[in-house]
């Protein structure tokens, strides 16, 4: 399903690499775009044997948190590489997103599950069952009124649910055109919630009241993915499938799209950087950086991004590799 590939690029300038789990180093290059300076990453590669991390999270007590679908855990990573690792209760859940709450803890999805998990930073697991069937929670979110809200790909819905455990759910308009299932999902500057749906190529927008309202992407688009709120006041997504995009979509629907430098790039996961940039991830052993004004820039970090992307509390991004690796990146 996923691999790892290591390079040995011909010309090492641009980007400082430490392997942690094997003590080597390296210089990778710039892929594609301008850039300056050396940027760093290391690879912790002391995870569960195929755990398959997928996303991962800032946590409230100064940590990075992720999800584990190989293993069925959740992780625990602190900023100079301490590992910790909690099983979850359900087996063969999948594991799936994970996001800090207003709470103090950390709440995840179990995709085959059909539960919200919430872990304590001291790893106590409490998990919660989505009302109904086969739910299918994907994504999620901390919400501007207090609750968590998550994608629902497989029952066509967008759910919340209390920090309590309490959850409702808001069906997606079905008009017949089918595949309206939700995946990413982020809180936006406009106090709503923004999502996206791949199969429909539309991006939606729902209240903290359930009010769905739906932008559907220009003819030629690909799927939207992972979606995120930008600095500039806009929601990015990610694009998959032909052709290979970043889009931005205001608050008032208008969406602009930009070209990536290379086909087959597979765009995953997206997040806002320190650095007033968009940093996003690509299963073609990158990732990737976008200004506010659609200057994009590739790194090969030699080693397959798994997806998920987050800012640590020490400015550096995280983000999933492969089969068992966390990897750090400063920008």
């Amino acid at each position: 399903m996923r691999g790892q590939l290591e390079r040995r690029p011909s010309s090492p300038v641009g980007l400082l690499i430490l392997l942690c789990a094997c003590g080597r180093t390296e210089l990778l290059p710039v892929a594609s775009g301008a850039a300056t300076g050396a940027h760093q990453l290391t690879l912790f590669s002391n995870l569960t044997p195929d755990s398959w991390p997928t996303s991962v999270a800032a946590g409230p007590d100064g940590n990075m948190w992720f999800t584990e679908s190989g293993s069925n855990q959740i992780g625990r990573i602190s900023l100079q590489g301490i590992l910790t690792e909690f099983p979850i209760p359900t087996a063969s859940c999948l594991p799936q997103d994970i996001a800090a709450g207003p709470d103090g803890n950390l709440w995840f999805t179990e995709y085959a599950g059909f539960q919200i998990g919430r872990i304590t930073p001291s790893g106590t697991i409490t998990e919660f069952a989505i009302p109904g069937e086969c739910a299918g929670p994907r994504s999620i979110t901390a919400g501007p009124d207090g609750n968590l809200w998550f994608a629902e790909c497989s029952s066509t819905s967008i759910g919340s649910t209390t920090i309590a455990g309490t959850m409702t759910e808001f069906a997606l308009p079905n008009d017949g055109r089918r595949n309206s299932q939700a995946d990413g999902i982020t809180t936006g500057p406009d106090g709503n919630l923004w999502f996206t749906e791949p199969g429909s190529k539309i991006v939606g927008r729902i209240t903290p009241s359930g009010e769905v309202v739906e932008f559907p992407l220009p003819a030629g688009s690909g799927a939207p993915y992972d979606i995120t709120s930008g600095p500039d006041g806009n929601l990015w997504f990610t694009e998959q499938g032909s052709p290979n995009r970043i889009g931005r979509i205001t608050t008032a629907g208008d969406i602009v799209e930009y070209d990536l430098p290379f086909a087959n790039s597979y765009l995953l996961g997206i997040v806002s950087g320190p650095d007033g940039c968009l940093w996003f991830t690509e299963d073609r052993d990158k990732i990737g950086r976008i200004t506010t004004t659609g200057s994009i820039t590739e790194f090969d970090i030699g080693a397959y991004a798994g997806g998920g992307i987050a800012v640590g509390p020490d400015g550096n991004l995280w983000f999933t590799v492969g089969r068992h690796t966390i990897g750090r990146f400063t920008p």
